[in-house]
């Protein structure tokens, strides 16, 4: 039952060094894993996991978005950012091998921490899904963000700044949908929508690949 949210990003991995050829990632993969490792070590032991869900839209996704997509994408790459002394576009291209560990670690925890009864369909199964495409989007975009800063292009840079934001916000939306039962058709169809949208990344980042 849980184990397409166990593999989901560890497959993702092995398909990224299998298609990338990057193995200057590894020790990246393994500052995500432990990273992971140890924030879920410190919530364990400092916080009350179980959380009763309130009424209010707006107090459920802040929640959401905080503690799942805003400090995880924002410390995690900063921290690495501030300790790696690597050119910002190897920083870039790390930031998926990085934050996919991370999320291998991070998001089967919070779920199961979270979950004292059966697991929905959405939590084993969509909700991994959209978290990956999150940060196949935003990693795409950072590395774009990257090159147009290179080539002082405002305009682009201020584009993929505002996509990278976007990106980041969608996921609790989502969260917030199926953990209060409300709008759920509507976060289905724009939850595909999103999962569509990273599979462009994907191909654009691929082509990206077989020109390099």
């Amino acid at each position: 039952m849980l184990l397409f949210l166990l593999l989901l990003f560890p497959v993702s991995l092995v398909l990224y060094f299998l298609f990338a050829r990057e193995k200057k990632f590894s020790l990246v993969v393994f500052i995500g894993f432990f990273t992971g490792i140890l924030v879920c070590a410190i919530h364990f032991i400092v916080s009350y996991a179980h959380r009763l869900i309130p009424d209010s839209f707006f107090q459920n996704y802040f929640y959401y978005f905080i503690k799942l997509s805003f400090l995880p994408m924002l410390l995690v790459p900063a921290g690495f950012c501030v300790l790696s002394k690597n050119t910002w576009e190897y920083k870039a291209k790390a930031i998926f091998p990085l934050m996919a560990s991370f999320y291998a670690v991070y998001l089967p925890y919070y779920i199961m921490s979270m979950t004292d009864s059966r697991y929905s369909l959405y939590d084993i199964s969509l909700r991994p899904l959209i978290y990956l495409a999150m940060i196949i989007q935003i990693s795409y975009s950072a590395k774009r963000l990257v090159y147009c800063i290179q080539e002082d292009n405002k305009s682009q840079k201020l584009k993929n700044i505002i996509l990278i934001i976007v990106y980041m916000l969608f996921p609790a939306f989502a969260d917030t949908c199926f953990a209060a039962l409300k709008m759920i058709y509507i976060a289905c169809v724009l939850s595909l929508g999103y999962l569509a949208y990273s599979g462009l990344c994907l191909k654009k980042e691929y082509k990206l690949l077989k020109n390099e």
